[in-house]
């Protein structure tokens, strides 16, 4: 793995500066588990940080786990884990109608309810909350058909961010409390250290992302235009659930290309050295409509594999950028 220390970074938590090679650590795997390894795993750790820390503190005493955006990849990752404890509260999804089937369809929901049910189909026991929705209405509706009986309230993501309004008070129950992954990261790496901590999440990450080939389907675009519908398509609601979208700027390149140094002198940075003479300006270009910095995401796109001395002239070249490629479905 390597860190990006861009001085415009250094404030953010390490866990948002490192970078996994596509070999060494994680070992060998196969194309598609390379595809949903930049789509999951960044949700996943998020999921698998969470369950730790709810699972710890001993679910707070709830008996259901309730997750809002049931069908997010978080959610799903989180629902998952959840169940691999010996002890653990009843999972219930809350997701709108359209998505519902899927939802109860992956079985790691012991029920489901629509957003149009709540609150009447919320229950009467003592659950613990987990919004992923962002939803300010649908957590005030949760918080007052429970009250006090809801034993605790996580607020961590917004993928309804056209209805997300922090300022406003919850009507009743516990005040919601902002789960920070990297805290709970930072608190592991401690405790465990830092090689156990990653070998727990890949293993726990490698279950998840095979039995997704049983409901995950990866679907790729390439360019600016396909990937800004994509966005939009996301954005809005509009892609099924069961689908994750892999953005590459520019098509990749035949797999086996190896980089084997670069280095910054002017824009764009400049790739030293492959081992195939055609593909240098395949590399050149993507840089070059990029703009701005090394994309080592983009390289990995190109089927680039790092040796270390180009890892270790990328730390050199003291910008190095990572390229976000996956997008979520709420």
């Amino acid at each position: 793995s390597f860190v990006d220390d861009a001085a415009h970074r250094q404030e953010l938590p390490e866990i948002y500066n490192r970078y996994l090679r596509l070999t060494g650590a994680l070992g060998a795997l196969e194309p598609d588990m390379q595809d949903r390894l930049s789509l999951l795993f960044p949700l996943y750790a998020t999921s698998f940080l969470l369950d730790d820390f709810l699972a710890e503190a001993g679910w707070f005493g709830a008996d259901e786990l309730m997750i809002t955006s049931a069908s997010s990849k978080t959610a799903i990752g989180l629902a998952r884990q959840s169940r691999q404890h010996a002890q653990h509260p009843q999972v219930v999804g809350l997701t709108s109608r359209n998505n519902a089937d899927f939802v109860a369809s992956l079985g790691w929901y012991d029920r489901v309810v629509t957003y149009d049910e709540v609150p009447a189909a919320l229950g009467d026991g003592q659950p613990m909350l987990v919004d992923l929705a962002g939803n300010t209405a649908l957590r005030a509706a949760v918080h007052a058909h429970f009250g006090d009986r809801l034993r605790y309230s996580c607020a961590i993501g917004t993928s309804h961010w056209d209805t997300f309004n922090p300022a406003e008070r919850m009507p009743a129950g516990p005040k919601p409390v902002f789960f920070f992954a990297p805290a709970q990261s930072k608190k592991r790496r401690q405790e465990w250290g830092a090689e156990q901590l990653q070998q727990k999440m890949f293993e726990s990450w490698r279950d998840f992302a095979a039995q997704s080939r049983q409901w995950l389907n990866v679907q790729s675009v390439t360019g600016s235009a396909a990937i800004g519908q994509a966005w939009q398509a996301v954005a809005g609601g509009q892609v099924d659930p069961a689908a994750s979208i892999e953005a590459a700027p520019l098509p990749s390149a035949p797999a086996g290309l190896q980089i084997i140094g670069f280095e910054r002198r002017d824009d764009p940075v400049q790739v030293i050295g492959t081992t195939d003479a055609q593909h240098q300006f395949h590399l050149d270009e993507a840089h070059r409509q990029i703009g701005e910095g090394a994309l080592m995401g983009d390289l990995f796109d190109v089927g680039a594999q790092f040796t270390d001395d180009a890892r270790d002239a990328g730390q050199r070249a003291g910008r190095v950028r990572g390229a976000d490629r996956q997008t979520d479905q709420t």
